[in-house]
């Protein structure tokens, strides 16, 4: 049931924004949904081993970062990393 909300909100972020980040974000969520649904089909069949249980919460934890950078491509917000402001020591010192 939520996969299907995460995959219907990739299909709205990149209809009502088509640039490239969007469509790439909302690609590689869908791919990790997919992903995700495979490994735990492999969990259901192999009775859920420990190294399968490991990559299934791996596929969870992609795909909110995926939801998270889909979001803020959406909302148009750059990812740039910026050099904290330098402050000046007030002379005299405290």
């Amino acid at each position: 049931m939520v996969g299907l909300l995460v995959v219907a909100a990739a299909a709205v972020a990149a209809r009502f924004r088509p640039v490239a980040r969007v469509r790439a974000a909302a690609t590689a969520l869908v791919a990790l949904y997919a992903g995700e649904i495979v490994v735990g089909l492999a969990n259901v069949w192999w009775l859920a081993p420990v190294p399968f249980q490991i990559l299934h919460l791996l596929f969870a934890d992609l795909i909110w970062i995926a939801l998270v950078l889909l979001c803020l491509a959406a909302l148009g917000v750059e990812l740039v990393a910026r050099p904290a402001p330098q402050t000046r020591a007030r002379e005299g010192g405290m």
